[in-house]
């Protein structure tokens, strides 16, 4: 074994915690052909890396063996500085690994807009993702169409490559691991029978697949269709007595009276061939506020329960007495009254759309036990839901989206015990912050809409355009505000937006090295902060902190989608998905939720836009964690 590589071993032996050394003795084995002992020697590391670049650096030594804890490291240098065309161009790599063409050309994109150079040296990448994919990218318009509905980015956890792991406590074991490794000739090959360090346990498939199980309805119609036929056989044969008895009444009042007697009996039939709950009268016909409260109601599993039109009696007699389905008037069955955090508004088919976002998590929020509340507020508003209204919950981070379910589920006491267990991973740690760090699936807009194509669809504006399109009534969003969306288009058009911006090599190396600064500041900081046991500090963006520590440089500038795109983007997704269905246009509702001291909300104007073009919607701001409490439930 040379000595560079025993020398680098004892100091990794010695200060395990120590990243640079680690990744200095993964290169070492590279270079000596052991790839797979160098993935080890990452995976084994008793900390995640604390830098964008080593971040990028230990996942191009996974990326082989498991592409899919490379997609998690290259998603964190993103976070920590979005501008890093290193880190975009390992998540095309890796997803390139999993399969997924879509996101890995998404990605591809990104590194060559934010550096050109490194074009030369992908050529293999973009061959396969001109091979594997339907791109509108070279295209001069884009068709409107459907594409294929909600695509995962993620593959299935048996699809994933595992790796030898030892924890925090086995830093002992560790040592011992890599203190006997042999000469290169000699080492063995990796044991890969466990699972991977930080490859977070994520969600396992049944708390994912929150969907009702599918119910056999063969028989139950087969007997419906029966005693249908037998109904219709005995007006047939009273018709015709009633035509002999009479002196000659007129066929029009005959005819309306069999078909009145025949409408009479569609609700008792369906009455007895489903199963009825069986709450008090007097509860269920009570007004509608009142309405959340689902005491009593026995769990049911409503798989085919259709809430789409509100004058489908049968659906409602399914589920609730005959005569409350006519209790309220004017007021379909299944609406509830809600308080969203301070708005107060109704729906029947209900979207809750939760930034999770690091923004939410700030310190003038309130950092994690903030975000704490807001989940447990959302998941008390579900709980006071009829069993008869529809809901789904989904979060959104700058690049990810998830769904508590791919389509509005009943709130049945299963569903809302289930969607408490969804929402409790989401950043309960600061190491797992956002989606992609607990292995939520990914999910994507269905309609192409103009004027901004689907696949640039980010944050706030992706999330709405997938609630729409699950045919909801309301939407409740909650989020940090204002978010850049990049306009990715080609490498071009970056190139010439970024010599309009007047950005020259000399800004570029400037801007770099004060990331740098900042982010050894930062984690510094935290470092302090964890050793005290205070929540560690979490940042808008790398921008924040070089502010903060004075760094005399000129910020990168990066091309975005203004606000005027985003809000005719909302209002042709409603006209498309409702008006021209003859459907009722959703009501949006937004809270921005922001810093105890902010004075100034930015770019509240574009979201009372949007609010007042979907059916009135209201925008409430809430200023820190204080802000949070009592705000369904108070007095």
């Amino acid at each position: 074994m040379s000595a560079s590589i025993v020398e680098l071993q004892q100091q990794v032996t010695n200060q395990p915690e120590n990243w640079a050394a680690r990744l200095a003795l993964a290169d070492a084995l590279v270079a000596g052909g052991r790839g797979d002992m160098a993935a080890m020697v990452v995976s084994l590391a008793p900390d995640a890396p604390a830098e964008s670049a080593q971040f990028i650096h230990a996942g191009r030594h996974l990326l082989p063996i498991n592409p899919q804890i490379a997609l998690q490291y290259a998603n964190q240098a993103m976070q920590l500085d979005e501008m890093n065309a290193q880190a975009a161009l390992l998540a095309s790599e890796a997803c390139r690994a999993l399969g997924d063409g879509d996101e890995a050309e998404k990605h591809y994109l990104v590194a060559m807009e934010l550096d050109p150079s490194l074009e030369a040296g992908a050529q293999e990448l973009k061959e396969w993702i001109d091979g594997n994919t339907t791109s509108f990218a070279s295209k001069a318009t884009v068709p409107i169409n459907v594409r294929p509905l909600r695509q995962q980015t993620r593959p299935q956890s048996d699809a994933e490559v595992a790796v030898t792991v030892l924890d925090e406590e086995d830093d002992d074991s560790a040592t011992l691991v890599l203190a006997a490794l042999p000469e290169p000739s000699g080492l063995p090959a990796p044991d890969l029978a466990e699972p991977v360090l930080f490859a977070a346990p994520g969600v396992v498939d049944e708390i994912i697949d929150a969907r009702p199980k599918q119910r056999n309805l063969f028989g139950p119609r087969i007997a419906a269709a029966a005693a249908a036929i037998l109904v219709h056989a005995a007006l047939f044969l009273l018709l015709g007595v009633l035509v002999i008895v009479l002196p000659e009444p007129p066929s029009a009042e005959i005819t309306a009276t069999a078909v009145t007697e025949q409408e009479q009996e569609k609700p008792e039939t369906k009455k007895i061939v489903v199963p009825q709950p069986t709450p008090a009268t007097a509860a269920v016909a009570r007004p509608t506020t009142s309405a959340m409260t689902a005491a009593g109601v026995s769990e049911v599993s409503l798989p085919d329960f259709d809430f789409k039109a509100p004058t489908e009696a049968v659906a409602e007699v399914a589920t609730t007495d005959l005569g409350s389905s006519f209790s309220v008037a004017f007021q379909p069955k299944g609406t509830v009254q809600v308080n969203f955090f301070g708005i107060k508004s109704k729906g029947r088919r209900i979207a809750f759309l939760i930034e999770a976002e690091r923004y939410m998590l700030t310190d003038p929020k309130g950092g994690i036990p903030a975000y704490e509340i807001v989940k447990q507020e959302i998941a008390s508003m579900i709980g006071k839901f009829d069993v008869s209204t529809a809901y789904n919950v989904l979060m959104f981070d700058h690049f990810h989206l998830s769904a508590f379910s791919e389509k509005l589920v009943p709130a049945t006491t299963s569903n809302i015990e289930k969607v408490r267990d969804w929402l409790y991973p989401v950043n309960r740690e600061f190491e797992k912050i956002g989606l992609a760090a607990i292995n939520y699936p990914a999910l994507k807009a269905a309609q192409e809409i103009e004027p901004i194509r689907s696949r640039l669809l980010q944050g706030y504006m992706l999330a709405i355009q997938y609630a729409l399109e699950s045919d909801v009534d309301t939407v409740f969003i909650i989020t940090s505000g204002w978010r850049h969306m990049a306009r990715y288009e080609t490498k071009e058009e970056l190139a010439e937006y970024l010599k309009d911006m007047r950005w020259t090599e000399k800004n570029e190396k400037e801007w770099v090295a004060a990331v740098g600064k900042a982010q050894t500041w930062l984690k510094e900081e935290n470092d302090k902060r964890k050793a005290k046991g205070i929540p560690q500090r979490v940042i808008r963006s790398i921008h924040e902190v070089v502010n903060e520590l004075n760094i005399n440089v000129r910020h990168k500038p990066g091309p975005n989608i203004e606000a005027e795109e985003r809000e005719k983007q909302v209002i042709n997704a409603i006209r498309a998905i409702y008006s021209s269905q003859n459907k009722t246009k959703p009501q949006i509702n937004f809270v921005l939720f922001v810093g105890k001291d902010e004075k100034t909300v930015p770019m509240q104007a574009h979201f009372e836009e949007i609010a007042s073009r979907a059916r009135g919607g209201k925008v409430r701001i809430l200023q820190g964690m204080a802000a949070l409490k009592n705000v369904t439930g108070g007095k």
